[in-house]
């Protein structure tokens, strides 16, 4: 038995371990084994006891067991604490990501450690993984985007930890991907025909720009160029806020925003800057509730109304309309062009109804 101040048995606090290494037994396979000390004190390098008998065993590695809170541990020797090194990551994480990227990690996280019992990080193993996977389906009933997408956060933590191997391709969770959901124009028409004129602007311009809720929250007067029509989105520093990837970009904007805008700014507060504000110059929060409360009152079933359709929509069109895919990918401020391919494929209902109609009078 050793005295040994140790991290994880309590701040501070001296602690009586027993050192062991596992190793492999002919016959019996993997076993803990008790460790043997020289005269000197110091424990004999790669020999244990197997039956009362030294045997040198240069696999395995060595292991403290001691009582903490009247249960027993067994770490790894040179082992990192797992839940020491989620902290240490999350804070990582916070200070240098968005909020919502911050949220996520620290959900997947949380979500690993009630999985894995494991207590540091040299322990885990595919097993584990495997079984995180399990426990994201039938526990926490997530969906198998969700699934994949906690498992790609927790394999990013881990390589970071410089754990890395542990699954192969086929153990990497799968998704079908979802169609892209698109408004019809009949859809668009009452929709805009039961906004008033403030609520037109807004959703306009979520259209018409193909932006982010973000970044629409966030844009000022001082991104839009009256004079070339075009919006700029950046960073705005005043409400701590930066785009995705932190990835700024130029959007053409149509005459008829354009038009909508000019108006809008005449009556703007000056004082404010934001082309979207509060009554008290804070970004607007609520644009979904809105969307969806004007969806309601024209007639229209609000649960197929969401912010981000309007950019599919809007993407969908162009690039049937004959818009190149670079532009559109450079309007969109996707990284990589897969992303954008996504809206090829996508067909209005409407366009494919009519379509079928001709055929059938033929």
């Amino acid at each position: 038995m050793y005295t040994l101040s140790l991290e994880g048995a309590g701040e501070g606090i001296l602690a009586l371990v027993n050192v062991t290494k596992r190793v492999q037994i002919e016959g019996k396979g993997w076993r803990f084994c008790e460790v043997v000390v020289a005269a000197n004190g110091k424990i004999k390098p790669n020999v244990v006891l197997i039956d009362g008998q030294e045997q040198v065993h240069p696999e395995g590695r060595y292991y403290i067991d001691f009582l903490q809170d009247g249960q027993r541990k067994r770490l790894a020797a040179g082992s990192r604490s797992l839940h020491d090194a989620v902290d240490a990551y999350l804070l990582e994480v916070q200070a240098h990501k968005k909020p919502k990227t911050y949220s996520a990690y620290r959900t997947a996280l949380s979500y690993f450690l009630e999985s894995c019992h494991k207590q540091t990080l040299e322990e885990i193993t595919r097993t584990d993984m495997l079984a995180f996977k399990t426990f994201l389906r039938h526990k926490k009933e997530q969906s198998d985007r969700s699934i994949a997408n906690k498992f790609e956060n927790v394999m990013s933590f881990l390589k970071q930890q410089k754990i890395i191997g542990l699954i192969g391709k086929t153990d990497w969770p799968t998704f079908t991907e979802e169609e892209v959901e698109t408004y019809t124009q009949e859809e668009l028409d009452k929709f805009f025909t039961a906004c008033t004129e403030t609520e037109t602007v807004w959703f306009e311009f979520f259209y018409r720009t193909a932006m982010r809720e973000q970044e629409v929250m966030h844009v000022s007067w001082s991104d839009i160029d009256f004079e070339r029509s075009v919006v700029t989105v950046r960073e705005n520093k005043r409400f701590g806020w930066k785009p995705k990837a932190y990835k700024g970009r130029y959007i053409s904007i149509p005459s008829s925003l354009l038009s909508l805008l000019k108006v809008r700014k005449k009556k703007a507060d000056a004082s404010c800057g934001l082309v979207f504000p509060t009554t008290g110059c804070k970004p607007k929060q609520n644009f979904l509730d809105e969307c969806k409360a004007i969806a309601e009152r024209a007639g229209l079933n609000k649960d197929d109304f969401y912010l981000h359709k309007f950019r599919a929509t809007r993407a969908t069109r162009l690039l049937q309309g004959g818009m190149n895919i670079k532009s559109v990918q450079q309007m969109l401020g996707h990284n990589d062009l897969e992303s954008t391919m996504r809206y090829l494929g996508a067909q209005r209902t409407d366009v494919l109804q009519a379509q079928i109609e001709t055929i059938d009078a033929q």
